[in-house]
């Protein structure tokens, strides 16, 4: 069984790892402090009646240091009116913002608390544009029906907790890390040691969008030897092409962050590619993995390894989007309330012939609902065995930061497609049609300082620079 680590030598059971199942594989985190902690400034931009978001940082501040989070100062508000227009909303943010910067001593705060009146994808999409892009700040987006929900007189506990670990991970922080019963951490999710763990995905702007609007093409990895850090790298390309056109580039800038933080490239790349359909497993052999190869090549011979470096690569294709269902038997139905327990493993009878692939169900369903993921190795160069692989993409589930849950597919993957969805708002403007009647060329999207060029700093990463080396896009 695995636990998940915490400070002052508190463990909890991580519940629902490969066939051990004691509860259900989700954790409360009351009464636990944040491994890693970060300082923040508690600072909140609004358009809602002042006197709840007074409330509700009132309430957060007494408590967000329970977590082991710094508050720097009291919570400053400054109120913004909100316009669904994406100039617009800019401008009125970025007024708000220096009033709160020039409140506090001219320092600009390091993330900002959004209360917005309601739900609205428009004006989510046009704050996170803003945020990432314009300011440079990472953001987190609440609903004024969030911040009115109360118990016994104060907000919501499982608010803070969850608003808490946003905002820890957000700024560089680690809220858990995985652990075995014996002293020794996991490290590196028990992969092979010195490995960076990638995930990558590709999303199209869809039917009834812009039909020359580009794909986005997105790539995640680790750089600590305990997984909890993801830093992005993202690209557009031609319209629906499913390879990843810049596989090469975006993996060449993970593994020099790999080698700025460890002083040496990694021997090792697990690599999870979500979003690929079974007659695209040729295309992923004979186009992606020599991309990758060339990118590895090329910061190798930057790093005087010579010219024909390159790590040991096992890749997966991960894949949710199939029709095989799992169901308990007759005796355990109803001992089990319908349900399949988390860490089903499936690698026998239903799996594909040509080539050794797992049906794997990391996480709980109470309702009986669980969808497993199914994972393909596409090439194991590394020398997996099976239940080394499979015991390690387990581990990866439990190491996601946006909640105390094991995911439905491995983290990597999960975090591009979180990524690509966060492209989708930056490049709003352009899947709802608002540039038919340009020019929409590829480089007319990418020079386009409303979408992806805002940062106008001559980069290949659509965001700002101060969002590097943060998980700012969860």
């Amino acid at each position: 069984m695995k636990t998940l680590k915490y400070p002052n030598n508190q463990r909890t059971s991580l519940l629902g790892c490969l066939g051990i199942r004691i509860a259900s594989s989700s954790l409360q985190i009351r009464g636990l402090r944040f491994l890693i902690c970060t300082s923040f400034g508690s600072t909140l931009t609004i358009n809602s009646p002042r006197e709840n978001v007074v409330k509700f940082a009132q309430d957060l501040g007494s408590k967000i240091e329970d977590y082991g989070i710094i508050l720097e100062n009291d919570a400053r508000i400054s109120n913004a009116g909100f316009s669904q227009n994406r100039t617009v909303l800019g401008t009125r943010l970025t007024a708000a913002l220096t009033n709160l910067t020039m409140g506090n001593g001219n320092r600009k705060p390091k993330l900002l608390l959004i209360v917005v009146p309601n739900k609205n994808i428009h004006t989510y999409a046009n704050i996170k544009w803003w945020g990432h892009c314009i300011a440079g700040i990472p953001t987190i987006c609440i609903s004024a029906g969030v911040i009115t929900k109360t118990k016994n007189g104060s907000t919501d506990v499982g608010v803070i907790s969850n608003i808490s670990l946003k905002i820890n991970f957000k700024l560089g922080g680690t809220s858990h890390f995985l652990k075995t019963q014996a002293p020794e951490s996991i490290l590196w999710a028990g992969a092979k040691p010195n490995t960076m763990i990638v995930g990558a995905d590709v999303s199209h702007a869809g039917k009834g969008r812009d039909t020359a609007c580009p794909s986005m093409a997105v790539v995640v990895a680790t750089y600590d030897e305990r997984c909890s850090q993801y830093l992005a790298s993202a690209r557009l390309q031609e319209n629906n092409i499913e390879s990843i056109t810049d596989l090469g580039d975006m993996i060449g800038e993970r593994l020099k962050k790999y080698r700025t933080v460890n002083g040496a490239l990694p021997e090792h790349i697990l690599f999870y590619g979500d979003g690929v359909s079974e007659s695209q497993y040729g295309m992923v052999v004979t186009d992606e993995i020599p991309l990758i190869k060339a990118g590895c090549k090329a910061v190798g011979a930057e790093a005087g390894k010579g010219d024909n470096w390159c790590p040991k690569i096992t890749l997966l294709v991960v894949g949710k989007r199939h029709h095989t269902r799992f169901f308990p038997s007759e005796e355990k139905r109803e001992k089990q309330n319908h349900s399949l327990e988390s860490g089903l493993l499936i690698d026998t009878g239903v799996v594909t012939p040509n080539h050794f692939s797992f049906y794997l169900q990391s996480h709980d369903s109470a309702l009986g609902t669980a969808k497993s993921a199914h994972y393909i190795v596409i090439t194991n160069e590394s020398s997996y065995t099976p239940e080394h692989i499979q015991e390690t993409t387990n581990n990866i589930c439990f190491t996601g930061s946006r909640a105390f849950k094991a995911l439905s597919v491995c983290t990597p993957a999960k975090y591009a497609d979180i990524l690509c969805y966060r492209l989708r708002c930056y490049m709003k403007p352009a899947l709802d049609n608002q540039y038919a009647q340009a020019p929409r060329t590829l480089g007319f999207y990418r020079r386009n300082d409303e979408i992806w060029n805002a940062p106008r700093q001559d980069r290949t990463n659509p965001w700002h620079r101060n969002l590097d080396n943060i998980m700012f896009y969860l």
